[in-house]
């Protein structure tokens, strides 16, 4: 009997050795328990050493969307554009009171554009618009497409907003 007992005993150290032993929660060593509450999902967080050695990775650079606008009163020959603008709504606004700083009085946005360049051609009776990655495409697109409707067109506005980096 004395045999079997010790055996039974050796067994349940041995057990006992095999298996991990968890912390608080059941986490590992050098974890603690996050989430859970009323029975919901549980995990493990690492615990801080006091120093702050970790630091997360480098997400990279960090980019933000500018915009630009070009608005016409094409009854008065007037026009406004903006440029390097943080939002679309921004960017209208801003043409229009440029338009109507330039005597325009029915002054509206006829393109908006973001992280490009735009252009506006003009001919003897119709305007065109164009954006594109570079300011020499977007001004030869313009002057195509402003040739297939009218003559003597020419480029009256041209600008660029790039995105800016911000991080």
């Amino acid at each position: 009997m004395k045999k079997s007992l010790h055996a039974s005993l050796l067994l349940l150290i041995l057990s006992l050795s095999c298996t991990k032993i968890f912390a608080e929660g059941n986490c590992p060593n050098g974890y603690y328990p996050v989430g859970g509450g009323n029975g919901g999902w549980q995990g493990c967080a690492p615990m801080s050493s006091g120093s702050s050695s970790y630091s997360p990775p480098n997400p990279g650079p960090q980019w933000a969307t500018r915009w630009g606008a070009i608005a016409t009163d094409g009854a008065n020959s007037r026009l406004g554009g903006a440029e390097n603008l943080s939002s679309k709504r921004r960017a209208q606004k801003a043409a229009i009171g440029v338009c109507k700083k330039n005597g325009g009085t029915k002054c509206k946005v006829l393109h908006a554009y973001y992280n490009q360049c735009g252009v506006l051609a003009w001919g003897d009776d119709w305007a065109q618009t164009y954006s594109a990655g570079t300011i020499e495409k977007a001004t030869e697109m313009a002057i195509q497409q402003c040739l297939t409707k009218t003559a003597n067109c020419k480029v009256f506005y041209s600008g660029c907003s790039y995105p800016e980096q911000v991080r």
